[in-house]
């Protein structure tokens, strides 16, 4: 990347323009499919395109590298070198030595291999002694980025990113190729950045902090496009096992991958791989999508965030809404961002954090205050009266949610006055809708996020565990599937929840 002051804002280029450049993105990852990227059919520019058939749950391709990469600093848990969770997940050892500790030095980043304290004779801070993901990453970024992040802890992850470029471009790690597509082919939105006062002058700020730290070494003008570049094209870091993301990560081909409120294939990471795998069949010629946002809100809201046409089909329910309410979609969706964020905020303070659709929110609440039974309804209609019965959000929504409220039902004691009710279900019907849950997630969990990956392998183990423990029939076997069969269609007629709409066994 250039250093010197010849920078000039100038008209984006299409990346599809650019063939070589093209063909070395694609090269940058593993693939078993043929990939194209030309003119999107769903956005302005560029889109990626499979070039051959691609099968529902079929990875399409994982990154070989994600140095670009960051973690936001209120996940203590991940290490931010090898981008792993050290919690334990599902009562599973976990697959790092230790837990994430910080840097002895900015009191923020944090490294899963023992952080060594200083001694007195060591000088800040390359005489400490690292080891591995700290050592690992001192030489790859957090050297350059350890008196950033002691001045600045609450920096943003895709700001940090903006520094971790021009750091990297100083040091000569960055190809002209790739300094090039940088300048001329990343969407910034730079003229309307230019035109909104308070995020001008956010951008500005964060670029001339960049431009201190580089020692003026770069030009200002550039900084202030790649600052904006990192907050349009990076991806959201979101491990399988959670529903909200965890950081950044910048990376060519999938910044390549266009918005759709209903899209083809999604994108998690599996430690240090960015994995993109498929949810439906994708035909040879199609244009693989991944959804940019959070697919619980409502339309209004993914306009504002993305600034583009509504989601016709969305459009039509809000619309029907306000007419029956004498309202308009804006109000609607008002009272709904304040409901959501309400519950959202209570649930992010109670021991079950994360990103849940408002019934499986108000699920986990109810949990929380030892009551199972309004907890077991709300779950129940919560996720099963959903449009999508499969893929991710699926199965960490079961799992998260569903088969946990199952678990706390069916250990109510006999006399729990929940079985007074003679249309509530028994303790042994809810158990075996618990199980039959359970090995329906464990074996869509493999076809969803890959038999190899960490998430899969940890499921498994879970459910091995537990169907160890399990008296009489094992899910499996047809006597289990009718048992099975039977006590859901009564669990469900006592939720409300349509027959239709019940999970099916499949064997």
């Amino acid at each position: 990347m250039a250093t010197d002051d010849d920078y000039k804002p100038s008209p984006r280029e299409p990346l599809h323009t650019d063939p070589q450049l093209c063909k070395g993105i694609i090269s940058a990852v593993v693939s078993a499919f043929p990939l194209e990227i030309r003119t999107s059919d769903v956005a302005n520019g560029s889109g990626v395109f499979a070039a051959a058939n691609i099968e529902a749950g079929c990875e399409i391709y994982h990154s070989k590298d994600t140095i670009l990469a960051a973690i936001d600093f209120g996940n203590p848990t991940f290490c931010h070198s090898c981008l792993q969770d050290t919690s334990n997940l599902f009562g599973n050892p976990t697959k790092t030595e230790s837990p994430a500790k910080a840097c002895t030095g900015c009191k923020v980043a944090r490294f899963c291999s023992k952080v060594a304290t200083p001694q007195a004779s060591m000088r800040y801070p390359t005489d400490w002694p690292l080891q591995e993901c700290q050592k690992t990453a001192w030489g790859d970024f957090h050297k350059d980025e350890c008196k950033i992040l002691k001045k600045a802890p609450m920096i943003k992850a895709h700001n940090l990113l903006a520094h971790r470029v021009v750091f990297r471009a100083l040091r000569g790690l960055i190809s002209k190729a790739e300094a090039r597509a940088m300048r001329y082919h990343l969407e910034t939105h730079f003229c309307e950045y230019s035109q909104d006062a308070e995020r001008c002058s956010e951008i500005l700020n964060i670029a001339g902090a960049i431009q201190a730290a580089a020692d003026n070494k770069m030009d200002m003008g550039l900084i202030w496009k790649l600052v904006s570049a990192m907050r349009i094209n990076c991806v959201r870091i979101r491990p399988a096992s959670k529903k909200e993301s965890v950081g950044y990560v910048f990376h060519w081909l999938t910044a390549a991958v266009n918005h759709s409120c209903d899209p083809n294939a999604f994108v998690f990471f599996d430690g240090r791989q960015l994995k993109v795998r498929s949810l439906r069949e994708i035909v040879a010629g199609d244009e693989i999508t991944i959804c940019y946002l959070d697919p619980t809100l409502d339309v209004a809201a993914r306009k504002k965030i993305l600034r583009r046409g509504r989601c016709k089909s969305d459009l039509g329910v809000q619309e029907t809404f306000a007419k029956i309410a004498s309202s308009t979609i804006e109000t609607i969706a008002r009272a709904q961002h304040e409901i959501v964020a309400l519950i959202r905020s209570a649930v992010h303070a109670s021991k079950h954090p994360g990103i849940y659709p408002p019934r499986l929110a108000l699920a986990l609440l109810y949990l929380d205050q030892f009551k199972p039974v309004p907890a077991l309804r709300l779950a129940l209609r919560g996720r099963l009266l959903r449009k999508f019965l499969a893929g991710p959000d699926w199965i960490n929504e079961m799992l998260d949610v569903v088969v946990t409220v199952l678990l706390v039902a069916g250990s109510m004691p006999p006399d729990a006055k929940a079985f007074e009710d003679k249309a509530f279900p028994t303790s042994e019907e809810l158990r075996t809708v618990m199980y039959g849950y359970l090995y329906v997630v464990c074996r869509e969990v493999g076809r969803v996020f890959g038999v190899e990956s960490g998430y899969a392998k940890a499921v498994g183990e879970m459910f091995a565990r537990m169907v160890e423990k399990k008296d009489g029939e094992r899910p499996g076997g047809k006597r289990f599937k009718g048992e099975f069969e039977a006590a859901q269609k009564r669990v469900l007629r006592w939720a409300g929840v349509d027959e239709d709409m019940a999970v099916r066994i499949g064997y």
